[in-house]
């Protein structure tokens, strides 16, 4: 019962970016808004991270990458 974000990007060049999670789906996740959670990338483990109280968090992409988001 994980649950995973896949986050792609087609940029050219290095960007710093805000993923945003509306809260009718973060609920739809199976998720409570009100609860802390941390996002861990699975596949590079660069990044490890929460999301703040509008259910977001920033990071920075490589030119064409990719992550896995463990949400727990």
């Amino acid at each position: 019962n994980e649950k995973l974000l896949i986050v792609n990007g087609f940029n050219k060049t290095r960007q710093d970016v805000t993923i945003t999670i509306p809260e009718s789906i973060f609920r739809e996740m199976g998720l409570d808004p009100t609860k802390p959670y941390v996002v861990s990338d699975m596949l590079w483990r660069e990044v490890e991270t929460g999301f703040t109280e509008n259910l977001s968090f920033s990071l920075r992409m490589k030119p064409h990458s990719t992550f896995i988001f463990k949400i727990k």
